[in-house]
């Protein structure tokens, strides 16, 4: 026999005796410690005996777009109105800003819990590493939380999927082209960022193309932009677009984003650049030898780039299952968090703290330090950040009583204390009905903030909470007090209440341990309560503190011993809205978008933006009226544009004159007789009934834009009192004319839905479970992988092998043990 096919069987023969091989308990915790978060002992029950390829088929064949809680119901939702943010007053501002922050927690919450509950732990694995790869955050699209929880969907759909589609599904995302820029990128004016890294951080890496290739990269992306009013969603315009010949990696034509993908694709360093960020990730942060990366490169391109397959690559390689790489990788902060939590089962109480505490570690969920993303490895351990996450796991242990080898050697494994202001299993619609949620966060000095509720009825106390600690604070003295109370860690908390005390009037939260040193403080600051859909805004509350005068705050901000008080009758508001009158065109607001110089030659335009429409059971989320003066007839058009409009203007787009032009451009002369006009009388009578409103109402738009922001400057200013005959002259000419249908504009101020009460299904919810599984089966889980391995004490569960023994073998001792940074 030919010795080069003898060595390829003996070859084949080795693979395949160590592929049938069965998993020793090492071999499954390496498994689950690489692919997920931590190693639940039902998940290495079941692992353990496996073989490698059946333990990685049950991995990969455990991998789902799908989650196991639904994204918060304001993710569903039409996009808040962040074009007209900088028109809003103060307050309304304030409250619109307030309203964002509370999205991006309750999505960071929302993730935790997904990490701590699922079922398939690889899946957030692979979520996570390419929020990382792809890297946008929340404060640099100037708080779009919408976007970025868009984005995250977007990834969650691709991340196991094609990296063709991911591509040029990225290429449309609307937080990455905010985040680079890209929503700007114009012909006459090609943006660069976008297509820089693009090749260099998300498809190719340095050296690996020309400046060239960025520069025609950038051409072929233009016109890839955003629709800021039309729920903030992707748009291509081709007239801003360059379809002009480029030159990209040698080659000639009329690329635009998706030619620009299958191009980046056909260069053997995208294939080796993404298998070489899965080494990293999932095997050593050492450089790989050339031939490990053209492997898992070659597995990758030959498979069309669907990721799974790079994914199976990097399970099956012998690098991946090496000894010498055990124990090498260091654990991020949510590896290290989540992890200890779906591996011990114990849920800390102030669980809903932990997005707050994984930014102190240096892993703030959804916004990664810039587009290159975490850097990762020795980074995690700098001396401050293992302080920080040594800190944590002390905390942890401290919440699980009796966690101690003897115990795991018996049957119960473990025994968490929860305070009865956590509501343990409220999942249904009546938790609602009697569960009241207090919004808080505190400062901690030397210990939590203490604090007691009240509930009273006239004078009559009906219920109280008792002394009760809120765990989980800002550490002053070890951190300094937060900068704005964003970076506060706010938490829901669900007190149970009896029948009796449901009936209550008002709410009394008393401060009672306030303490404070030079360079440290200990405070309690209070956003919301809610109960039975009704909300009690903490600024809305009658505040005492014992702080002296120029100390006192007001709104929730307790920084002395006192007492807010919020009155049911007086103090509260409700999330249900009186229909309007039928014939009533019903916004939100009306808001000068722009307006030009009525000395132009041929015609000048005025635009009104109307947000949160309404008119005959119709409904829209924005609507832009263009009225221009055509100075050539000395006539006025009402204009609308399908871009301009969320959902689309109208339910049928009449096809006559003008308004057959691709982008849906649809004009109205306004004179008497303008029902006879083609593009009227094609309308649906719906339709008609909104332009007659718009026409009507043109005055009214006019006069309550009068103090919008945009006045401030001059020029905008003399364009917009420019137009004032010009509104007179469309009033005139409407009252002339036979319009009956609209007589009146109703503003109703709904912009934002009342704090904490968009998301109630999800906020009134129980602790989460480590691994969908409760404390009593994870008892039975460990009693079960003792008598499935060799495990003689946690530390052969919780630690690898490779790793030193560590005395005691108590949860205790694994915590500190810096071995226990690592998997």
């Amino acid at each position: 026999m030919h010795p080069a096919l003898l060595l390829l069987l003996i070859t084949i023969f080795n693979i395949s005796q160590v592929s049938a091989a069965p998993l020793s308990l090492d071999d499954a915790r390496h498994l689950l410690n690489r692919t997920g978060f931590g190693a639940s002992p039902a998940k290495l029950t079941s692992l353990i005996g496996k073989s490698r390829s059946e333990a990685i088929d049950i991995i990969t064949d455990g991998l789902s777009s799908r989650t196991t809680n639904p994204m918060p119901l304001w993710t569903q939702q039409f996009a808040p109105h962040h074009s007209i943010r900088n028109e809003l007053g103060k307050v309304e501002r304030r409250k619109f800003n307030e309203a964002r922050e509370q999205e991006i927690r309750s999505l960071r919450q929302w993730w935790v819990r997904e990490m701590i509950e699922t079922a398939s732990p690889q899946t957030e694995r692979l979520v996570l590493f390419w929020h990382n790869h792809f890297a946008s955050g929340y404060s640099g699209i100037n708080d779009q939380a919408i976007s970025i929880a868009r984005q995250h969907e977007t990834i969650r759909q691709h991340a196991t999927g094609n990296f063709r589609e991911f591509l040029k599904a990225i290429i449309r995302d609307p937080a990455m082209l905010n985040y680079l820029d890209n929503d700007n990128s114009k012909k006459i004016a090609p943006n660069e960022n976008l297509a820089r890294e693009l090749l260099e951080l998300f498809t190719l890496g340095e050296g690996n193309y020309q400046e060239s290739d960025i520069k025609n990269v950038a051409r072929a992306l233009t016109g890839y932009g955003i629709n800021r009013y039309s729920n903030m969603q992707f748009v291509f315009t081709p007239y801003q677009h360059d379809n002009e010949e480029k030159e990209i990696f040698g080659q000639s034509g009329k690329f635009d984003g998706d030619d620009v993908v299958d191009l980046i694709l056909q260069q053997p360093a995208a294939a080796r650049f993404i298998a070489k960020k899965f080494w990293h990730a999932m095997i050593s942060h050492e450089t790989p030898a050339t031939d490990q990366i053209d492997k898992l490169a070659n597995a990758f391109r030959d498979a069309n780039y669907e990721i799974t397959a790079l994914y199976r690559a990097v399970l099956n390689s012998d690098a991946f299952w090496d000894k010498k790489y055990r124990a090498g990788l260091i654990r991020s902060p949510v590896s290290l968090t989540i992890g200890t939590i779906r591996s011990t089962g114990v849920v800390p109480v102030n669980w809903q703290t932990l997005s707050t505490e994984l930014k102190a570690l240096g892993q703030d969920l959804f916004e990664p330090p810039n587009v290159a993303g975490w850097p990762g490895g020795k980074s995690w351990v700098t001396p401050s950040r293992l302080l920080n996450r040594l800190e944590w796991l002390k905390a942890f242990d401290s919440s699980c009583a009796d966690c101690t080898n003897e115990m795991i050697t018996t049957t119960g494994m473990m025994r968490a204390t929860a305070p009865a202001t956590q509501l343990m299993n409220a999942s249904s619609a009546d938790a609602r009905g009697r569960t009241l949620m207090v919004t808080m966060a505190s400062e901690e000095f030397d210990e939590p903030v203490r604090y007691r509720i009240t509930l009273f009825a006239d004078d009559t106390i009906l219920w109280t909470s008792g002394e009760t600690t809120l765990p989980g604070g800002r550490d002053t003295k070890r951190f300094g007090r937060a900068q704005g109370e964003k970076n506060l860690p706010w938490r829901d908390v669900h007190f149970d209440l009896p029948a009796a005390a449901r009936r209550f009037d008002s709410i009394e939260i008393d401060y009672l341990n306030d303490k404070q040193t030079k360079g440290a403080d200990r405070n309690l600051y209070i956003r919301h309560a809610v109960f039975q859909n009704r909300l009690y805004k903490a600024n809305s509350g009658v505040q005492t503190n014992s702080c002296p005068n120029r100390k006192r705050s007001n709104g929730g901000v307790m920084l002395c011993n006192g007492k807010l008080v919020l009155n049911k009758k007086a103090k509260t508001e409700k999330t249900t809205s009186k229909a309007p009158e039928t014939g009533t065109l019903t916004a939100s607001g009306v808001y000068l978008r722009s307006v030009q110089s009525p000395k132009r030659k041929n015609r000048s335009a005025i635009q009104f933006q109307l947000t949160d429409v309404s008119i005959d059971r119709n409904q829209w989320h924005t609507i832009t009226a263009n009225f221009h003066h055509v100075k050539k007839t000395d006539k006025y058009e009402l204009v609308l544009l399908q871009k301009n409009c969320w959902p689309d203007c109208f339910e049928r787009w009449p096809q006559c004159g003008s308004n057959k032009t691709a982008d849906k451009r649809w004009s109205l002369t306004i004179e008497p007789g303008y029902k006879q006009q083609c593009s009227y009388k094609n309308l649906a009578s719906t339709d008609k009934h909104l332009v007659d409103a718009l026409i009507t109402l043109a005055p009214d738009f006019y006069k309550l834009s009068e103090n919008a922001q945009k006045l401030s400057r001059q020029n905008v200013f003399n364009s917009y009192t420019g137009w004032a005959p010009y509104i007179d002259s469309i009033k005139h000419t409407v009252a002339s004319m036979d319009i009956n249908t609209v007589s009146k504009l109703s503003i109703a101020q709904s912009a934002e839905p009342a704090e904490g009460m968009n998301n109630m299904a999800g906020a009134i919810s129980p602790m989460p479970l480590a691994n969908g599984r409760t404390l009593q089966e994870y008892q039975q889980d460990f009693s079960a992988l003792i008598e499935a391995s060799a495990a003689k004490d946690l530390s052969n569960i919780l630690l690898p092998s490779e790793s030193e023994p560590v005395a005691g073998g108590s949860l205790t001792d694994i915590l500190s043990s810096l071995t226990y940074q690592l998997q």
